[in-house]
Order: structure tokens, then sequence, then C-alpha cells
């Protein structure tokens, strides 16, 4: 693996921890951030993929986002392309997601297997991505 640097927005501690330690083990380079405030500030071009949590708790987001849409939309209107690297995670059920959830590479329901994040990331790189 050659360092791929990943950024993961994800507010569940526990969840930070066990991706933490998949993706270091495969060679990649986690950046974790808790909510889209924190995002924004990055440089999100030094990213060759993105893991975002979509059932982030309101209180982590900016006034006015629902449910981490707040970031996804922000990359939607900022760089509509980056969305094929996006990989997005969520505990909801696909009948209680918005209905504005831009398309994104993959969307994985929690709870999820690794091997399919592994997948994931790996198309993401590689830029073969499924149409959700």
């Amino acid at each position: 693996m050659s360092n791929e640097a990943i950024l993961v927005l994800e507010a569940d501690d526990s969840l930070q921890g066990l991706l933490e330690v998949m993706l270091r083990r495969d060679g990649y380079d986690p950046v974790f951030v808790r909510d889209g405030k924190a995002a924004k500030r990055l440089q999100l071009e030094d990213f060759a993929v993105m893991i975002v949590d979509v059932s982030l708790a309101p209180s982590t987001l900016e006034v006015g986002s629902r449910l981490g849409m707040g970031f996804l939309h922000y990359l939607q209107r900022r760089d509509p392309a980056r969305l094929r690297r996006v990989i997005v995670l969520t505990g909801l059920a696909s009948r209680d997601l918005p209905r504005d959830l831009p398309a994104v590479a993959y969307f994985l329901t929690k709870p999820f297997d690794i091997d399919e994040v592994r997948h994931a990331i790996r198309a993401c790189i590689a830029e073969e991505v499924t149409t959700t």
C-alpha cells in the first residue's frame, strides 16, 4: 500500500477505533474528524477516499444540516467529482435516509462487513465505482 490518506467523518469512538485499526493495518493513513465543520477546514484534495457517516448526531453538525448531510452537500457544491471517492456509512434504514442524499461511490449500512469497506476503498482509489 502507498499510505494513501483517508478522511473518516465519524462521531462514534468505538467505530473510529475499529476503522483506525483496519485502515492502518492495510497501510492507509487515516485522519479522523467528528463533524462536517472540522472536515471543511481540511485540504480535501489530499484524501484518496472519504468515509462519511450520514447518521451523525444532529448536535455534532452545524446549524441547518441534518444527519451528516451538510458535509456531503458542501462537497457536492464545491467539487461534485469528489463524490466518486466517498463511502457513506449509516445505521439508518433506507426508508429513513434523507431524499436529497447525493450520489456517492458506495453506500454501506451498519453493521457492515469489514471486507466490504476494504473493497470499497480499493475501488474508490482505482476509480472503479458502482452506481448507487
